[in-house]
């Protein structure tokens, strides 16, 4: 634990390959027993483009495609999900019912 205040930390163009990265890695879920299919087209626009396009651009990554690792949603959204998601490499996770106390 000494050590951790002397640590280095991600700088500058690395930073900002480790947050992208991070982004991929993430599975945008909406599990409420309300969804509703716009709830879950909304949440699927934000997986097609996660962060605003003049960011990705000042980084240099305009066409590089990032997307979130996944959509998450309960069984019924999850044929609505994937209409949403149709032509693009994004998974659809579905969750069973009780989640959390299931």
């Amino acid at each position: 634990m000494a050590t951790l205040p002397g640590r280095r930390t991600v700088k500058k163009e690395w930073q900002a390959a480790w947050l992208v990265k991070a982004v991929q890695c993430i599975d945008l879920t909406t599990l409420s027993g309300d969804d509703t299919p716009g709830r879950v087209h909304r949440i699927c626009a934000k997986a097609r483009q996660p962060v605003r396009q003049d960011l990705l651009e000042a980084m240099g990554l305009g066409d590089a495609g990032i997307t979130t690792g996944a959509v998450c949603v309960y069984h019924a959204m999850v044929e609505t999900a994937v209409e949403a998601l149709r032509g693009t490499s994004i998974p659809v996770a579905a969750v069973s019912t009780g989640f959390r106390q299931g």
